[in-house]
Formats: structure tokens, C-alpha cells, sequence
């Protein structure tokens, strides 16, 4: 099992209070990851290269307000890009649309559970 296969509390701002923390859950397992908070799901891929991991990421809204955390209202499943390091049971790092990777957004996930 690779390492970064678990339960991880997702964290990340949002482009009104960058620094004040929205939050989700994400389970890793075999280069999938699936996802979500009160208002989107989250379905991607992603790799592990040393400490980095990249993963593109769809988020589909579910309930409620239909605005992401880009300020940006969501018409259709939105793409997104990650990039973090881990550092023990951290990983820190960015997040982007793909169409605008210069709209990006902090984003941290915290391994909660290993996977039974």
C-alpha cells in the first residue's frame, strides 16, 4: 500500500479569505481519489513522485450554493489541478482550474485513517 493511501481531511481557502480554511474529506487508494464537502464531490487521479503529488481533479456540485471556492459559480463539472508535498502526514500545496492556472488557491490534506 503506498503511503499516501488513506483518509485525508482536505483544507484548503477560497478567493475571498485565502488564509481561512474550507474543508472536506478525500480518500487516496490506488492512484484514485474520492471526495467531497456539504456542497461538491470531488473524483480524480492522482501520482506520487518521491514527496510530490500531483492529481487532476472533477468537482460536481451536489447541494446548496453552487459557488466554488474560486469565486466562480459552477456551471458543469470543473477540472482541477493539485500539487503538494508531504511532509509526514501533511501535504501542502497548491490548487488551480486547469483552464485559469493562475486563479490558485492553497490547499492542505491531513491523513486522518489508514484504509481497512
Amino acid at each position: 500500500m503506498s503511503i499516501v493511501e488513506a483518509l485525508w481531511a482536505v483544507h484548503f481557502g477560497d478567493a475571498y479569505t485565502p488564509s481561512q480554511p474550507n474543508g472536506g474529506v478525500a480518500i487516496l487508494e490506488t492512484s484514485r481519489i474520492f471526495g467531497g464537502d456539504s456542497q461538491f464531490y470531488y473524483v480524480g487521479k492522482y501520482e506520487v513522485t518521491g514527496e510530490k503529488l500531483t492529481a487532476q481533479v472533477r468537482i460536481a456540485h451536489f447541494s446548496g450554493p453552487n459557488m466554488t471556492a474560486f469565486g466562480l459559480p459552477l456551471a458543469c463539472p470543473l477540472e482541477l489541478k493539485l500539487e503538494g508535498r508531504r511532509n509526514g502526514d501533511m501535504i501542502n500545496g497548491r490548487m488551480w482550474p486547469i483552464s485559469q492556472p493562475d486563479l490558485n488557491l492553497p490547499v492542505s490534506l491531513k491523513r486522518l485513517e489508514d484504509l481497512p
